[in-house]
């Protein structure tokens, strides 16, 4: 299959890298579409290889260059094959995997040299957007976002889904008083270490492990199961598709903020932390509908 150049949106656009075409995959949410990377001077083209897949008659879907905002080399499956691009609406975003990092690096030098200079993210970078947080001129939740970005993590990868700490602890009060320290979570501190009583039985098994097989914790703070587990009101297609045709054990579905908070500090097997949704304006994944 090749990229069908009648797609390309004017004449006067210009390709790159010799008329390069890259058979990559789009990563999306439990879904990976196979297809062509076409780049111009003007746009980035993906035509899947299955038509249709963006409804009826959208065979090739395309970015102006102009409108990428941020450009970043990704981690997929641990290996160094991903690009993923975002654009100026902020709700777009293009999450790619080549197929070996040759060809990730050959497009992403491409790119890097026809985007604005603001786009291309280098590890000084994250100085920067540190001491604009330190200064105030990013919130909390912007410099959040920006950490999980750096290290690797993405909305359309439930692998490597971006982490939000728990910051609250009183869940049960009808009113909370912000400034008062006892409503807030202990963040020097990781879930697994809260519980005084938990961490001492974490620390028993652990020494009590052969040296080979040594661990602390059992489970992970984030992991696929446990991101569809709290977007599950929103998308329950993604859970039905993730345990093969039907819900979870109803004891394991996410019932309730409090019962939650509850179980991370008392559960063996739950040290989970949230996810950014927790903290943004839509609250449409905690509702039932």
């Amino acid at each position: 299959m090749n990229f069908d150049k009648t797609r390309i949106k004017s004449l006067s656009e210009k390709s790159q890298l010799g008329g390069r075409e890259f058979r990559v995959k789009q990563i999306i949410p439990l879904i990976q579409v196979d297809g062509i990377l076409y780049l111009t001077d003007k746009r980035v083209y993906f035509q899947p290889v299955h038509t249709g897949i963006y409804g009826s008659g959208n065979t090739v879907v395309n970015f102006k260059i102009k409108e990428i905002i941020e450009l970043f080399k990704r981690r997929y499956k641990l290996l160094n094959i991903g690009l993923e691009f975002r654009m100026r609406d902020q709700q777009s975003t293009m999450y790619l995997a080549f197929q070996n990092t040759e060809e990730r690096d050959s497009f992403y030098a491409a790119i890097k040299e026809l985007v604005s200079e603001s786009c291309v993210t280098a590890e000084s970078s994250i100085l920067d957007y540190t001491q604009q947080w330190v200064n105030g001129a990013l919130s909390n939740l912007d410099y959040l976002l920006l950490l999980n970005s750096y290290a690797q993590r993405s909305f359309q990868d439930f692998t490597q889904y971006p982490v939000f700490p728990w910051v609250l602890q009183d869940f049960k009060s009808e009113v909370l008083d912000l400034k008062d320290p006892k409503v807030y979570r202990d963040l020097s501190k990781p879930i697994g270490a809260l519980n005084e009583d938990r961490l001492k039985g974490f620390i028993k098994r652990y020494n009590e492990t052969p040296e080979e097989q040594k661990y602390l914790y059992g489970t992970h703070y984030s992991c696929p199961g446990y991101v569809i587990g709290f977007l599950v009101r929103q998308y329950p297609q993604w859970m039905i598709k993730f345990q093969g045709g039907k819900f979870d054990n109803p004891n394991r579905l996410f019932k309730g903020i409090n019962k939650e908070w509850k179980s991370v500090n008392t559960n063996p097997g739950n040290v989970k932390e949230l996810i950014p949704e927790f903290y943004l304006d839509n609250p449409e994944f905690l509702l039932n509908k």
